[in-house]
């Protein structure tokens, strides 16, 4: 009798670990598990990654949330701040925008100076090819020191044509980006003689961002 028991036992307790609700349940309790044993390197990964100076800015419609909000969330990061505002999301943006372009500034002044120009060629052997209708190719490679600006610059060609004794504007080609490899990138461009005379020309090197409204708005230029 006792072996009839235990083989049904044992018959329905390996019936049981196939089926598929108790693998997913106890792959459930593993990846628990897996979660608790490594919730202090999670923590300190945020801890290290939020920059708790900050301070975070809460819009309550309702004005009825924000006070029970802000105690629940300074049990869970007390070191961060909370203010609540009245201001429209539109402004609160619009100052993020101002703060980021701000940081943006800084960081390019920070490296504008150890900017390198590692290459510069045209047409491949360094000669421009100043017949009427002629197209020319242009290439440059920049360090520009910091790989997260490897987006941030751009390169223009000028020239000017003399017109009754004087260098006045002609043309500006702006070059693209073709290659970038950490902190170098390689510009590259085509550009073409359309009317006789005589020219001159000049590369320059500026800053260049999409949240830039104007290039005025950040006076720095390198002429090479």
């Amino acid at each position: 009798m006792k072996s009839k028991f235990w083989n049904y036992v044992l018959y329905n307790y390996f019936r049981k670990i196939k089926s598929k609700s108790f693998i997913g349940f106890n792959i459930f309790l593993i990846l628990v598990g897996l979660l608790i044993s490594q919730l202090g390197s999670i923590v300190n990964f945020f801890n290290k990654t939020f920059d708790y100076s900050e301070t975070i800015v809460i819009v309550d419609k309702t004005n009825q949330l924000y006070s029970n909000f802000k105690q629940d969330f300074n049990i869970l990061l007390p070191d961060v701040d909370l203010e609540q505002t009245t201001e429209s999301e539109e402004i609160l943006n619009q100052k993020v925008e101002a703060k980021e372009i701000a940081a943006w500034k800084e960081k390019v002044a920070n490296v504008w100076d150890s900017i390198e120009i590692c290459e510069t060629n045209v047409n491949n052997n360094n000669q421009i090819t100043a017949e009427s209708g002629a197209t020319n190719s242009l290439a440059v490679t920049i360090d520009v020191k910091d790989a997260s600006l490897a987006d941030s610059f751009g390169i223009e060609l000028v020239t000017l044509k003399n017109v009754d004794g004087m260098d006045k504007l002609n043309k500006t080609f702006e070059l693209q980006v073709v290659r970038k490899e950490g902190s170098k990138v390689t510009f590259d461009g085509n550009f073409m003689s359309t009317a006789s005379g005589a020219y001159k020309m000049a590369l320059r090197l500026f800053p260049k961002s999409a949240e830039l409204p104007h290039r005025q708005d950040f006076c720095y230029v390198r002429w090479f």
